[in-house]
C-alpha cells in the first residue's frame, strides 16, 4: 500500500472548506471534509474510509491532518458530530472529548494546545 494525503481548499460565499483525500496508488480510499476551515474553530462534517481499508490507520491519518491544518490556519479547536452508535473510541483516541449532546447526536471537540514562546 502506498498511501498519500492530498487536499483541496474551497471558498464559496465567504465560507472556507478543506477536503482531504487519502489515496492509494491514485485511488481514493478515504475522505475527510472540514468546514469553516481556519476560523476560530473548524468542524469535521465528513469522514469516510472504504470498508476494505478500515482499521489500517487511514481515518486516523486523515483526522490528524485535518487537526494540523486547522491549527495552522488559526483555529483554536476542531469538532465533529457523532451519530448514535458512532465510533466514540476512535474519536477519543484521536484526542476528542465529549462536549454536548443534542438530541441523539454527540458533539466531540479537540482543543489545540497553545505553544508558549520563550
Amino acid at each position: 500500500m502506498n498511501v498519500s494525503i492530498q487536499n483541496i481548499t474551497l471558498e464559496m460565499a465567504g465560507k472556507r472548506e478543506l477536503r482531504l483525500f487519502a489515496l492509494d496508488n491514485g485511488n481514493v480510499i478515504g475522505i475527510c471534509s472540514v468546514g469553516t476551515f481556519g476560523k476560530v474553530a473548524s468542524t469535521i462534517y465528513q469522514l469516510f474510509v472504504t470498508e476494505a481499508q478500515r482499521g489500517k490507520g487511514i481515518g486516523t491519518a486523515l483526522v490528524r491532518e485535518a487537526c494540523a491544518r486547522s491549527k495552522n490556519a488559526g483555529a483554536s479547536a476542531i469538532s465533529a458530530i457523532i451519530e448514535p452508535g458512532g465510533p466514540n473510541g476512535f474519536w477519543a483516541a484521536s484526542g476528542f472529548k465529549p462536549a454536548h449532546v443534542d438530541g441523539q447526536n454527540l458533539l466531540v471537540v479537540h482543543h489545540f494546545q497553545e505553544t508558549k514562546e520563550g
